[in-house]
C-alpha cells in the first residue's frame, strides 16, 4: 500500500504525526509525507519516510505541478491528521487523488475526507499523538508505540558536535527561552529568579532562542557567564541540541516533543488553556509539566519558584 501523510503547518504537530510513519512502515506501506515550507527539514533523515514532498503556499505557480506530480504516484490512501479543520488540506486531499482520505470533515461544505476523524474541540481529551493514530483505523493499521520518531541528519549532527567539543560540553542543561506566541513567553525577571536559584544543580547550561528574546538572553548572559548561547540555524540543528542535553526547560514549543522523540528529560511551561495544553503535554519518560496559574492565564503568570519546585522534581 502506498500511503501519504499530509501535514504542512507546525513543526510541533508533525514530530507529534510521527508514531504514524512508523506504524505504516512497520506494516509493509510505501510512506510519502507531504509537509510544508516551514516544517519539512524536521523530518530530515527520517528512518520510515521513503519520500518526502514539499507544499510552499507561497509559491503559487509551483502547485499545479506538485498536483500533478501527486497524482502520478498513485497513492492507496492519504492521511491528513490535521483536526483543526483547514480548507488547505482538504483541496490538496480532493487534488490528491487517493481513494481513502482520512481526515477532519468539521464545518467543510464540501468534504475531501472519505473517513472523518472529529475536531479537537469536538473530541478534547486525547493527546495530539493519540488523535493522529487514529487516522490508521480506516486503513486496519494498528499503533506500534505513542513516542515520537525523528532522524539524526548528518550535517546538523556534525555542526553542533563540533561546536560542543569546542566548548568542551559533554553534559548539559539545553535552556529555550522561545515560545512562538506571546502567551507563552516567560518574562526576563523570572528567567533570571530561576536561574538563581537552580545554577548550583543544573551544572552547564546551553541557551536557544529566536532573535525576538535576544534581550531576554543577553540579561541572563550577563549575569550568568557560564551559560553558553548556541547557534541554531535550522529546526535539525536544534534537535541535535536537544537529543545530546541530560534535560530541556522550555515554554511549549516544537522542542517539547523533539524531547520526547530522544526521551530527554523535559520541563515543559503551558498557558492554562486544557484544551490546547492536554494535546501537547511532553512524552518522554520523565517530565514536569507546569500550568499557568488562573483560567486562560498565560505563561508569564507562572511564578518562578513553581519552575524552581518542578526543576527539583525533574532532577531528583
Amino acid at each position: 500500500m502506498k500511503v501519504l501523510l499530509a501535514r504542512v503547518t507546525h513543526i510541533g504537530d508533525l514530530v507529534l504525526a510521527t508514531p504514524v510513519l512508523r506504524a505504516l512502515y512497520r506494516a509493509g506501506c510505501e510512506v510519502h509525507v507531504l509537509a510544508g515550507r516551514d516544517n519539512h527539514a524536521v523530518l530530515g533523515a527520517h528512518p520510515h519516510v521513503h519520500r518526502l514532498w514539499v507544499f510552499d503556499k507561497k509559491r503559487p505557480w509551483a502547485l499545479p505541478g506538485l498536483i500533478r506530480r501527486l497524482r502520478r504516484e498513485g497513492f492507496d490512501a492519504w492521511i491528513d491528521p490535521t483536526d483543526d479543520p483547514s480548507s488547505t488540506s482538504h483541496w490538496l486531499a480532493r487534488m490528491g487523488g487517493a481513494p481513502l482520505r482520512v481526515g477532519c470533515n468539521t464545518g467543510i461544505r464540501r468534504p475531501a475526507f472519505t473517513h472523518a476523524i472529529p475536531a479537537f474541540w469536538e473530541d478534547p481529551g486525547p493527546h495530539a499523538v493519540d488523535r493522529a493514530l487514529r487516522c490508521l483505523k480506516p486503513l486496519g493499521i494498528e499503533p506500534v508505540g505513542r513516542r515520537p520518531v525523528l532522524g539524526q541528519p548528518d550535517a546538523a549532527e556534525a555542526r553542533v558536535g563540533r561546536f560542543l567539543e569546542d566548548q568542551g560540553l559533554r553534559s548539559y542543561t539545553l535552556v529555550n527561552l522561545s515560545g512562538g506566541h506571546e502567551d507563552r513567553l516567560w518574562p526576563t525577571e523570572r528567567w533570571l529568579a530561576w536561574f538563581e536559584q537552580v545554577a548550583p544543580t543544573a551544572g552547564p547550561v546551553v541557551l536557544v532562542h529566536m532573535p525576538c528574546e535576544t534581550p531576554t538572553a543577553r540579561a541572563i548572559l550577563d549575569r550568568f557567564p557560564q551559560v553558553v548561547p548556541a547557534p541554531t540555524p535550522s529546526i535539525q540543528d536544534a534537535a541535535a541540541f536537544v537529543r545530546r542535553a541530560r534535560a530541556l526547560v522550555t515554554p511549549d514549543t516544537a522542542l517539547v516533543h523533539i524531547a520526547s522523540a530522544f526521551d530527554v528529560p523535559t520541563l515543559a511551561l503551558y498557558v492554562n488553556l486544557p484544551a490546547f495544553y492536554c494535546r501537547y503535554l511532553p512524552l518522554a519518560a520523565r517530565h514536569q509539566a507546569v500550568i499557568a496559574p488562573g483560567e486562560r492565564g498565560p505563561v508569564a503568570a507562572i511564578p518562578p519558584q513553581q519552575v524552581i519546585d518542578a526543576w527539583h522534581a525533574l532532577v531528583g
